[in-house]
């Protein structure tokens, strides 16, 4: 199977590497408009104009979800296509060719290697050949194919922001409590792992604990004694009453 590959960050750079390692697979194309025309050391030709690229199986279109729809119409060959987007919906592709979704339920970065083996992959596409190629690809890749349309993966996209980022956001807040008060991150090791655990086995809604879920006011005034961000104030205020009104009834 032969592919091109559209961009450079995070989910690139992971699906690159493991490409590189499945024989069957052969990048012909890497794109980036960062890159100078070269050939790596994996014998994949980089290049900074999307001209450039042959006509593949696939097109992987590994970019930012503000700009799918802008760089798709810039693709001249006639390659089937696809974005990596949760969001967008098949239809937004703009390339000439076929049009289909390959979306990871994952978090990618370039340090640290994704585990493909039964990652969930969301797939949609235009034709049921089309379709075919993304599950043979899948089938390579190790991972696990989930049959999604447009309108379902826009709302997996949601929770999933919440789930990650959010909730990222929030370790990143503590993490900045911790330092600037001199108490080992690390220590939270067990919590997250558990709280983890128990949102998948026991379901999140039952094993929701914590002085929100009491409605214990007197430690969350205390907690809001202690908070000096005032903007991280407001999303603690936002989230306890969030927790507080779930589970009046």
């Amino acid at each position: 199977m032969k592919i091109n590959i559209i961009g450079r960050g995070n989910v690139a750079s992971q699906f690159v590497k493991k490409f590189n390692k499945i024989p069957k697979l052969k990048i012909l194309h890497w794109y980036s408009r960062s890159f100078e025309k070269t050939l790596d050391s994996n014998g994949i030709k980089r290049t900074n104009n999307l001209k450039d690229l042959k006509n593949a199986d696939i097109n992987f279109l590994m970019v930012s979800d503000d700009v799918v729809k802008k760089i798709s119409k810039k693709i001249t060959n006639k390659t089937f296509t696809v974005h990596l987007s949760g969001i967008h919906n098949l239809e937004e592709l703009n390339n000439k060719g076929g049009k289909g979704v390959f979306y990871p339920i994952q978090t990618f970065s370039k340090k640290k290697d994704v585990e493909f083996k039964n990652l969930p992959i969301c797939i949609e596409s235009d034709t049921k050949s089309n379709f075919l190629k993304l599950k043979n690809l899948i089938k390579l890749l190790e991972a696990k194919p989930v049959l999604m349309n447009s309108n379902n993966r826009k709302y997996l996209h949601l929770s999933a922001t919440i789930v990650n980022n959010f909730t990222n956001h929030l370790y990143t807040n503590a993490k900045d409590i911790c330092i600037k008060n001199n108490i080992p991150f690390v220590l939270f090791e067990n919590l997250i792992n558990e709280t983890t655990s128990n949102a998948l086995s026991l379901s999140p809604r039952k094993s929701q604990t914590g002085p929100a879920k009491r409605n214990d006011r007197e430690t969350i005034n205390k907690h809001l004694e202690l908070l000096e961000n005032n903007s991280f104030k407001k999303v603690y205020k936002t989230l306890t009453e969030s927790i507080i009104k779930y589970y009046e009834n």
